[in-house]
């Protein structure tokens, strides 16, 4: 999310009166080990997608104003909020009635500091730990705030997931151009940082340095396993955390056809997908991020520039999440949204948030949104 809008109204999907799209789809039975990736078709009408406004955080003013681009939001099980500002390098942390408690991080390089954190994982009691792309660091605090390790990262480009692995070891998506991992976008990392394991199918266009290409979105199923999804296609893969990959899905869309073009071009953005979580259900939820109906209306560019800026991220971008029942094999309901979104989260129910800007006190609030099945979607 990013605070480089013309406008953003936001109070709610409720009362905002937004109209949803809503699709419901079914596939056949997921694939056995060795079988060809089972294509998902169209099913049934009758599930249906609802939100519901939970809180809002930020300030006007204050330390607990969120100030610049969110990248990841998380929540603990006593319903506190983590709310990562990439450009500020900080965590800001809320009570689950969004009251402001307090802020880990800061720019520099000492044990605790940040130059550009971009994943993020809390546990139910209030563990961070953070992944920092130009630092190629990983940070962990404990439930107190205070730093608990510094790690290095072995030759590894962050990406926006990272998960604790049992013995101390930590999951992290990402990329490296190390010629023995080369294009793998899975990492298993020991407590010192270095990659043990490094698995995944090297997805597009091998000899790419695209990130949009070469990483991964992950979430950790329920069972143990990982889900693996590229950003550029449809494609959600079931991996074991030893590197075995044991199933495919995947869907045939319009809306998902990727475009090579800069983001800075005056061109549609790439669709992408942008986030995904297992709930405690079972449920797999996606978010995708695909081009906005009036998109062109969003850049612009001052005389005697060179490319065309985003102006309006809500215009720019459409929002489409889609909920699998993996055990099932079927796809149980969509939700088409105007605007963009933050990276799905929560513990059990599934979160997500939209920002709105204070245009005259340059300060962002944090709307979190709860989204939930209003009907029963199993047989």
């Amino acid at each position: 999310m990013s605070y480089g809008k013309t406008a953003l109204l936001v109070v709610g999907l409720a009362a905002m009166g937004v109209a949803l799209q809503y699709i419901s789809v079914a596939m056949r039975p997921g694939p056995r080990l060795g079988q060809e990736p089972t294509e998902i078709t169209r099913g049934c009408t009758d599930c249906r997608l609802v939100f519901d406004t939970l809180a809002v955080l930020g300030d006007v003013t204050g330390p607990g104003m969120i100030d610049f681009e969110t990248v990841a939001l998380s929540v603990d099980d006593e319903g506190r909020y983590y709310v990562l500002v990439q450009e500020s390098q900080v965590v800001q942390v809320f009570s689950a009635e969004g009251q402001y408690l307090r802020r880990l991080g800061g720019f520099g390089e000492g044990p605790g500091e940040f130059q550009w954190p971009q994943a993020m994982h809390v546990d139910g009691g209030g563990r961070i730990i953070l992944a920092d792309r130009i630092l190629a660091r990983l940070t962990v605090f404990g439930a107190d705030g205070s730093v608990e390790s510094t790690a290095r990262l072995g030759g590894l480009a962050a990406g926006f997931e990272v998960f604790p692995m049992p013995g101390d070891s930590v999951l992290l998506s990402g990329h490296s151009f190390e010629p023995s991992i080369y294009g793998l976008p899975v990492h298993v990392l020991a407590p010192d940082g270095q990659p043990v394991r490094s698995f995944g199918e090297r997805g597009g266009a091998i000899m790419s340095r695209d990130p949009y290409v070469l990483e991964r979105r992950l979430a950790l199923e329920n069972g143990g396993r990982l889900w693996v999804a590229s950003k550029n296609e449809y494609r959600v893969e079931l991996w074991s955390i030893t590197g075995s990959r044991l199933s495919t899905m995947t869907m045939d869309v319009d809306w998902f056809d990727p475009v090579e073009t800069p983001r800075d071009s005056r061109q549609a953005p790439r669709p992408i997908l942008a986030s995904m979580r297992q709930d405690e259900g079972g449920l797999l939820w996606l978010k995708f991020s695909v081009a906005g109906d009036r998109w062109q209306d969003a850049l612009a560019r001052d005389d005697g520039e060179e490319y065309w800026r985003v102006i309006d991220e809500d215009v720019y971008w459409t929002t489409i999440i889609d909920v699998i029942n993996p055990s099932t094999g079927r796809l149980e309901a969509r939700a088409r949204v105007p605007g963009g979104f933050s990276n799905l989260f929560g513990k059990g129910e599934t979160l997500l948030a939209r920002a709105q800007v204070d245009m005259e006190a340059a300060a962002v609030r944090i709307f979190i949104i709860r989204a939930r099945l209003e009907a029963q979607p199993f047989e």
